[in-house]
């Protein structure tokens, strides 16, 4: 039982680590990309809280309070990094040639 457990422990330090690319995205669609291959229906950390039922009683609270966690950090994340890239885009768009 605690493979489980340990899995959960590797896959979160690996989902979070994951999000910290976020910054190096170049488009807004590889941004969602992205987002979507960590949260998304078919995402690892989506398919590993429906894993929930094979933790032990005992550590249910526990992973599923830091799942969330990482959760909120990863939306962070991911609204940070959509917002730089938004700014650096209108930044491109104001800072360009002048169109007459």
């Amino acid at each position: 039982m605690t493979d489980i457990v340990s899995e959960w422990e590797v896959v979160l330090e690996r989902v979070r680590g994951a999000a910290s690319a976020f910054g190096t995205a170049a488009t807004e669609h590889e941004l969602r990309e992205q987002n979507a291959r960590l949260l998304g229906p078919s995402g690892e950390l989506t398919a590993l809280m429906k894993r929930m039922k094979e933790v032990p009683g005992d550590k249910k609270r526990e992973l599923g309070q830091r799942s969330n966690a990482v959760k909120q950090e990863i939306e962070r994340s991911f609204a940070d990094a959509l917002a730089a890239l938004a700014r650096k885009l209108r930044e491109a768009e104001l800072n360009g040639p002048a169109i007459d």
